[in-house]
């Protein structure tokens, strides 16, 4: 559709007399024409791509985002790292003449930081304790801000808005020594004062603003429901603050409810209302001056003081998290003479949420399942002060865990945080406080009032969250669904409201009569506790899984985004450990889940033939995604081959090609072309990559076993020794020179190594990660230049046998019984943690793995260290010790040696040292054997805070054997002893 409009036809004029006489008003068509004439509209229906926020442009500017052609100046800083300095008086500092300086925007608590934005300004130790929701009432502190300025004679005749974006937590504002309205309670949203009759508007007249900030309130209420939490209690300005000049007959509030189906309706209320006043809107693609589809409008009827303004555009794109689309409404309040006397601006996005009890909630149409995290406004050097680049930030980095959802918990996000969900498409859930109780039904009208008016139009939020885990309705429930002008959905997070049910880290396919087993729409709040590095990832994949095969589930929310650790007085504090600790670090550093979690989350899933090593090339690509196609991703192919031992892989051959094309939900099949030859690799690498280059799934198939690897590697060597064997009543020695075997008669271990004369360290192997080591004697023989022992079968061991050739490379083939349900499955070794300085190992990592968290990693070479040996800023971001998979060999540092592993079977584990708990919670202690040094066939798995491991997971464990009998484990390694 195409069409120009260049001024107002009679017959068009015609009928906009009659709207206007049927709503008891007359206007003159002459003053119509004129005004159409003037501003000559001209629109065009475009069917380009929607241009999105320009996030880096923005991101260096102010943290506004305008709605209408008003004036701001800056009384505070924009963002919290360009601040401006105030005066601020306490109460223990009370005298003006002795008032210190104070950054604002900023929580006084993170003032004074190293590296913070205002380093030295204010030391924080002077004022304001840090303490935790648990003592939220340990501290009343107060301040006094004083801040002295001019407003442009321009201004006359303007209405002059005081804003506050967020002040926690009772806020008394004075102009001039008058009050500016009344105290503000609650510190989480926006709010503002018609300063307008307050202001000396005159060249060269001084204004003096004062405020004062407590950190707690007055209203008991207020205090419960956003002082007492499990989060950090902050207090001061720590949002900007500025003056708006608007027009005095202005448009005080818009609410938008676009449909993808076009249709948009808008409530539309100005300040007052005055004869003949009427609305015009237009809709515009963002970052476009030319309007998409017709104008419209709607006047004002007797005794309103609001209007709702109808339209519908042709061809819309709805916004979805796959396909962000952002428009702009322009409306414009035009006065009975065609004056256009205030304009308004709004973004949004064309989209609707369905709750459809017992069946499940839609978004344009289309069942959801979240695949979320909850997350909060938190920084280390600014505690709750974020500035919009952080924001965007932190939305990138949750897309890039293939999340479609966050859940904003416990209280209203940053106003920028929103603006990068709407832009780069995240479905938001915004929280209202009610932690520990609700607000009063006053405070809740203020709130809910508030809230809308600030975050109603974002095309993100789906779904109110009152953050009270009560079952029964609050005053905020019934405000939100009243003034709710979309009417989305309400939940109270943790419980079950008006057919929606949550939960909050329940056991793995709970409960008898709700949530999975019940009638009810649910999805889970919060899951998988990230305390204590625990949960998060372990046990996600089974969980996710469970969630597709249930179809009243909407899937689930992690908790949780980020560590909530605060920098305060040089130290970054966590409340002993009881801030939320996320898959990133405070700092934003990826944690050992995250690659766990973009791999279940993944939109693309590529299978292949299951026989291994057989792959002829064809791969089935599935298409996860709910609303596009696979038209703007890109499939890349490397085949790899894997060096010799110290070597990193190498890339022999490369492509990238369009993503084959395939709708939502959709399977492909695809076969790779015949010139790309694979005869020469070990393996081939399948990546697919969205448009922004980032990797969003990764397939890595294995064309040759590793016994046939570990020959090519072990190869041969130019050293050679003549063996010396000598036997004690308890000792076997084995030596060609430099290496010394020594095995233990009385059980056939090992009980040491050394190479030229030191001790390697490794002993007591091999014996059974669980069950009964052997207790028999060994025997020995020559079988050409190597030198066999064998052991006597004997306890759960049924065969050890090692062959040790001239060049001192020892092969162990070994056997072994482990009864059913045996979690760890495996042989061990001693090596003590303090011998060992770090390792490297070729397999899959960076990260260390659990039996429920393994997906998602690299294959390649990685390095540990251990931070109590080695002292290094490059220190791996894994926490060192625990079991590594895939593992192709591993060459671990010790004290005085090198000790080369080289596996001979596939998908292998190799644990080295123990992860250790620093936590105190039980659940996040993983089993494992009694040795520091264990090839194993499956290992321990990680619980959360709130659940055992095996309370989050299927009730048929994956480890668990299910023979009757005991079952048989059986493998080769290699040992390798080389000296520094």
């Amino acid at each position: 559709m195409k069409f120009t409009f260049y001024c107002l036809s009679p017959s068009f004029a015609g009928k906009i007399t009659k709207v206007l006489n049927a709503e008891g008003l007359s206007f003159s068509i002459a003053a119509f024409a004129l005004f159409f004439s003037l501003v000559s509209i001209k629109a065009s229906a475009q069917n380009n791509e929607r241009e999105r926020l320009n996030l880096q442009r923005t991101s260096n500017t102010a943290r506004q985002f305008p709605r209408s052609e008003a004036k701001i100046m800056y009384l505070s800083g924009p963002r919290p790292d360009s601040v401006r300095t105030w005066d601020f008086i306490t109460p223990a500092n009370a005298k003006p003449e002795t008032a210190q300086k104070i950054a604002v925007p900023a929580a006084w608590e993170t003032l004074g930081n190293p590296g913070s934005a205002t380093p030295g300004l204010w030391q924080a130790k002077k004022f304001g304790k840090l303490n935790y929701g648990n003592d939220s009432l340990k501290y009343r502190e107060q301040g006094l801000y004083k801040y002295t300025f001019q407003v442009p004679e321009t201004w006359k005749g303007s209405q002059v808005n005081l804003v506050f974006e967020g002040s926690m937590t009772d806020t008394e504002v004075k102009i001039n020594g008058k009050s500016a309205g009344p105290v503000h309670r609650g510190g989480y949203m926006q709010f503002s004062y018609n300063v307008t009759n307050l202001l000396k508007i005159k060249k060269g007249k001084d204004n003096l603003l004062e405020v004062t900030v407590s950190k707690h309130s007055s209203d008991s209420s207020v205090n419960l429901a956003e002082r007492n939490g499990d989060f950090y209690i902050f207090g001061g300005i720590y949002r900007p603050v500025y003056l708006e000049a608007i027009p005095s007959l202005n448009i005080e509030s818009a609410k938008i409810d676009a449909r993808p189906d076009g249709s948009i309706a808008v409530e539309v209320k100005p300040n007052r209302i005055e004869d003949g006043i009427y609305i015009e809107a237009q809709v515009f693609i963002f970052g476009s001056k030319i309007g998409d589809g017709e104008p419209f409008f709607k006047a004002f009827a007797k005794g309103e003081d609001r209007c709702i303004v109808r339209g519908k555009l042709s061809n819309p794109r709805p916004w979805t998290p796959e396909t962000p689309n952002i428009y702009k409404l322009m409306l414009r309040l035009i006065n009975k003479n065609g004056v256009v006397v205030h304009s308004y601006y709004q973004t949004f996005g064309f989209r609707q949420t369905e709750l459809r009890a017992g069946d499940g909630l839609y978004l344009n149409g289309k069942k959801i399942v979240f695949k979320g995290i909850n997350y909060r406004s938190s920084y280390p050097l600014s505690g709750p002060a974020i500035s919009y680049s952080q924001s965007v930030k932190d939305v990138q980095l949750i897309k890039e865990m293939n999340m479609n959802a966050v859940r904003i918990a416990h209280s209203p996000a940053d106003p920028g945080f929103l603006h990068a969900c709407d832009s780069l498409g995240l479905m938001v859930i915004e929280d209202l406080p009610g932690r520990s109780g609700s607000y009063s039904p006053a405070i809740a009208q203020q709130a809910v009032s508030e809230l809308l008016s600030r975050d109603a139009n974002h095309p993100s939020i789906i779904i109110w969250g009152n953050d009270t885990q009560q079952q029964s309705s609050t005053p905020a429930d019934e405000l939100l669904e009243k003034l709710d002008f979309q009417h989305r959905p309400i939940i109270h997070p943790g419980s079950l409201y008006k057919n929606i049910e949550t939960a909050n880290f329940k056991p793995f396919n709970c409960c008898d009569g709700s949530l999975y087993q019940g009638k009810n729409v649910f999805f889970e709040t919060e899951t998988l506790h990230g305390n204590g590095d625990g949960g998060l990832g372990a046990g996600l994949a089974e969980r996710y899984e469970l969630v597709k095969q249930t179809p009243l589930s909407a899937g689930l929310f992690l908790w949780n985004f980020a560590d909530e650790g605060i920098l305060h007085n040089d130290t970054l504090r966590h409340a002993n450990g009881n801030t939320a600790d996320g898959v990133f670090n405070a700092y934003r550093k990826p944690e050992a889940s995250f690659n766990t979690i973009r791999s279940v989350f993944a939109p693309f899933e590529i299978t292949t033939e299951a026989l291994p090593f057989a792959f002829h090339g064809k791969i089935t690509i599935a298409n996860n995604l709910t609303y596009t196609g696979t038209d703007n991703y890109t499939l890349r192919v490397n085949a790899l081959k894997f060096p010799l031992i110290g070597k990193p892989t190498e890339v022999v051959k490369t492509t990238s090609i369009p993503c084959p094309q395939s709708a939502p939900g959709a399977k492909i099949d695809w076969q790779l072309p015949a010139n790309f030859n694979l005869d020469e690799s070990d393996a081939v690498q399948f990546s697919i990559l969205n448009k922004a280059g980032q990797l969003v799934y990764d397939k890595i198939i294995s064309l040759a076993p590793q016994a046939s690897i570990a020959k090519r590697w072990l190869g041969t060597s130019s050293e050679r020794g003549a063996f010396d064997v000598s036997e004690s009543s308890t000792t076997l020695k084995v030596s060609n020179g430099r290496c010394i075997f020594s095995f233990d008669k009385s059980n056939g271990m090992l009980s040491g190594a050394e190479i030229d004369g030191k001790p390697a360290g490794i002993a007591n192997g091999p014996r059974p990660s669980s069950g009964k080591p052997a207790d028999k004697g060994v025997t020995w023989y020559k079988d050409g230049k190597d030198i066999v022992i064998e052991t006597t079968p004997s306890g759960d061991i049924k065969k050890a046998h090692w062959r040790i050739n001239p060049w001192g490379i020892a092969r162990l083939d070994y056997i072994y019984t482990a009864a059913p349900g045996t979690e760890l499955k495996g042989i061990t070794f001693d090596l003590p943690d303090s011998l060992i300085e770090s390792f490297k190992w070729f397999g899959n990592g960076p990260e260390k793995v659990w039996q429920n968290r393994e997906s998602g990693l690299g294959h390649g070479l990685f390095t540990a260290l251990n931070p109590t040996r080695v002292k290094s800023d490059t220190l791996h971001k894994s926490e060192f010790g625990g079991y590594y998979s895939g593992f192709r060999y591993a060459s671990v540092k010790t004290l005085s040696n090198y000790i080369t592993i080289i596996a001979g079977n596939d998908n292998m584990y190799l644990q080295v040292a123990k992860h250790e708990s620093k936590s105190g919670i039980n659940n996040l202690q993983p089993n494992f054997p009694a040795g520091e040094l264990s090839i194993m066939h499956s290992i321990g798995s990680m619980g959360d805070k709130y659940n055992a491991a095996d309370k989050n997971r299927p009730a048929q464990s994956p480890n668990a054997a299910t023979d009757a009998a005991k079952a048989e484990y059986s493998g080769s390694v290699w040992f390798k002893f080389e000296a520094e």
